[in-house]
């Protein structure tokens, strides 16, 4: 007999994956707008006032993808065509502070 767990099969509706979807999308814009805001502060400086005009700015861009206006890959092509900016994660040397 086998101790391997079998990886189960999951019948879901399309509006169950629909509203997961949106939940995770919920989630990974709130993660990464709580470690900009942390960063913004602790390493620029940003004092409440400019947190605060800082996340209501974030919350109308994020608003923005949830409701499909803009994608991130529209944000981040601007970035990178406009600023020169290349949104990687981790540590390659795109990341690396010059």
């Amino acid at each position: 007999m086998s101790n391997k767990k079998k990886n189960p099969t999951v019948t879901m509706r399309q509006s169950e994956i629909k509203k997961l979807k949106a939940q995770c999308t919920q989630d990974a814009i709130e993660a990464m707008m709580a470690i900009f805001l942390t960063v913004m502060h602790d390493k620029e400086g940003y004092g409440i006032t400019r947190l605060k005009r800082l996340n209501k700015r974030l919350n109308d861009y994020a608003e923005l993808v949830s409701e499909g206006y803009v994608s991130i890959k529209e944000l981040k092509g601007a970035l990178l065509d406009e600023m020169g900016i290349k949104i990687t994660f981790g540590s390659s040397p795109e990341n690396k502070e010059k």
